[in-house]
Formats: C-alpha cells, structure tokens, sequence
C-alpha cells in the first residue's frame, strides 16, 4: 500500500509540476503545490491551496486529467490497486490466463460507467449554458472533471451554484454513489450498486440466486447492500430534516449539503460559510458517520445478537 501510494502520488506531482509551469513561474513554490495537490487528490481530501479551488485552471488538460488520474486511482480502492499493479496478475508465465476477480472488475466497470454517465449528463444539462466554457473541447474537459470529482473528492473547476438543478441532483447522485470500498473516498461505494442492480436483475429474471459474471453472491452480502442503502437513505433524510429546520436555506442547498458531507466530498452551493452553530456542529457529526461509515456506526450503537439456528414457517406478502 505504502509503495503503491508513494508511486501514484509521485507521478501525480510530477505531471502537476510540468502543468503549473505557466502560472506558479518560481520551481520551489511549483513543487510544494504539486505535491500538496498530488496528495490531496490520491487522497480525495479536496483541499486546495488557491482560494477558488481549480476554477482558474478550467482550460488546462493536463493539470485536470492528473487530477482526475489521482482521483480515480485513489477511489478504486487499495484491493484493486494491489490487484491491477501486482506483476504476478500481469506476467504470471505463458500457461497463466491473466484473470481479475470479480470484484476487480466490477469496481472498475462501475467506476467507469458513473464517470462516463455523469459527465454525459452534466453536458446534457448544461448544454444551453456556458457554465462548462466556451467550446466544445473545453465543456467535455470541465463535465469529466465535474463528474470524477463529484464522486468524494471536492475540488471543482465550475462555481458549484451557477448550475442548473438538474446537473447539481445528477451530482448529489454521484456523491451519494461515492468511491469504492478500502478507498480514500466515501459513499455507499460502488459495489454495492453493484450487488443492488445484480439483486434487481436476478429478482426480475426469476433467478433464486444473485448471479454476478458467472459468480453467485451470498445472500448475506445482498442484505448488507440493502441494508446500507436503507440506513445510509434514513441518514440523509434524517440529517436534510434537521438541517432544514436549523437554516433558512433552499431545499436543494440543504440536499446538496447534506449528501456533500455524508460522502465526504466537501463540495458546497455556498451555504458552508452561512451555517449557523447548530447546522455546523450537524454536518460535522454528518461527516464522521460518513467516513466511519453508516453501517459500522449503526453496528456501533445497537446490541448485538448471537446468531439463531431456526427459521419460522413461510407465508407469502404481496409487494408492489
């Protein structure tokens, strides 16, 4: 893990140095920011040390598509990575067929499905707007961005509350989706989308088993993807309730807020610096539950059960 870090964050940095060589001319000062942001990135901490995030480097392609590099490669999770940079998987001798697990492949398979759907969308919804820039090139640039880094990491190239609501509820979607699992991101994670539309699927198909590439998934998994969906949903109601009760703030800011904090993303319409004491003091507990993690929280907090041996007669209720 160390290693792999290490290598990613310093490929990061020095691609960074070559794309901040116009705006930050002195090489001392270019080097700390490169590395700061390399690292920020990798770790989906979003912080930037330019007051305005990313905004004033909308045009520039390689800083953005590094970012994005150390944004995606840091949210696949560090299973993932061992995997994809382990030698043994890539030249593993002539007779050894070079075969990822499925988790591997559904984590990158999702992760670029959110990505490539996202920022389609963001385009779609902005196309009668020059929020995303002036020309073609530079509007795909800025949805890609918008859509990497709305999954957990926080920078933002676009004034977040100059975009139309149907671009900022397609993020919040994105933000509650969130990284993958032993990633440096938050959200429900990608898997358990998965393991959901796999669920919906066997269900709709009249399977008895949920059935992923040719793998069958315990049931006991499918159950913690409901049931992270389920806690995960009440938590954001819960928090946008009381949120909407303590400010005097559109809904849609309040949402945004809410699911900004709950995947650790750190992506605000503005409405951060207008908090008031009780409305900071819940998106900070917001926070931690979203990097503990709803369902080790809910673990946490209620008494455990030892695990029974029976099960009751069957009776059948009707759904939907």
């Amino acid at each position: 893990i160390l290693g792999i870090t290490v290598l990613v964050e310093a490929v990061g940095a020095t691609l960074l140095f070559i794309a901040f060589e116009r705006s930050i001319p002195d090489a001392g000062r270019r080097l700390y920011y490169s590395i700061f942001h390399s690292i920020s990135g990798f770790c989906n901490a979003g912080f930037s040390l330019f007051s305005t995030s990313l905004e004033t480097f909308c045009d520039n392609a390689l800083l953005l598509l590094t970012m994005c590099a150390l944004i995606v490669t840091g949210g696949l999770g560090f299973v993932v990575l061992m995997e994809l940079f382990s030698p043994y998987t890539w030249f593993g001798g002539p007779r050894r067929k070079r075969r990822f697990s499925v988790h591997t492949r559904y984590v990158v398979l999702i992760t670029a499905i959110l990505i490539v759907v996202g920022a389609a969308v963001i385009l779609v919804t902005e196309r009668g707007s020059t929020a995303l820039g002036e020309t073609l090139p530079q509007r795909a640039l800025n949805a890609l961005f918008q859509s990497v880094t709305a999954r957990t990491a926080g920078f933002n190239t676009l004034n977040i509350g100059a975009l139309s609501s149907a671009t900022v509820f397609a993020m919040i979607v994105l933000m509650f989706i969130g990284a993958s699992p032993g990633s440096t991101g938050g959200g429900i994670k990608t898997t358990t989308v998965a393991c959901l539309w796999a669920a919906v699927v066997a269900s709709l198909r009249n399977r008895p088993h949920v059935e992923i590439h040719r793998r069958t998934i315990p049931a006991e998994t499918v159950y913690k993807a409901m049931t992270l969906l389920c806690v995960s949903l009440a938590v954001v109601v819960l928090f946008t309730l009381a949120l909407l009760s303590t400010e005097r703030q559109p809904f849609l800011d309040v949402l945004f807020e809410v699911v900004s904090a709950f995947g650790t993303v750190g992506l605000s319409m503005g409405l951060t610096p207008e908090l008031s004491d009780a409305g900071r003091l819940l998106i900070t507990l917001l926070m931690l539950i979203g990097r503990l993690g709803p369902l080790t929280v809910a673990y946490a907090m209620l008494p455990s059960h030892a695990k029974v041996n029976y099960r009751y007669a069957e009776e059948r209720i009707m759904i939907g």
